[in-house]
């Protein structure tokens, strides 16, 4: 009986371990896909970032050309 016991002991314990692995090997896919999710979300801050400054700047230039007609028309 008793080594009946040992053998349903270290299966049992053989489960666990394996179960155990199970979730650790999940939680580090979650978290490599997490650190992915957070390069392309900051890639696409920049990027909207920059786009944002794209327009920026050509809307200070058209500003300048403008001011630059109008003063050399008035002049």
């Amino acid at each position: 009986m008793k080594d009946q016991t040992e053998f349903y002991q270290e299966r049992i314990a053989a489960a666990q371990r394996a179960i155990t692995e199970a979730v650790l090997m999940n939680v580090r896919k979650q978290a490599i896909l997490a650190r992915d999710r957070w390069i392309e979300l900051a890639r696409q801050h920049t990027h909207n970032l920059l786009e944002g400054e794209k327009v920026r700047t050509a809307k200070l230039a058209r500003d300048a050309e403008r001011e630059l007609a109008a003063a050399a028309f008035g002049s």
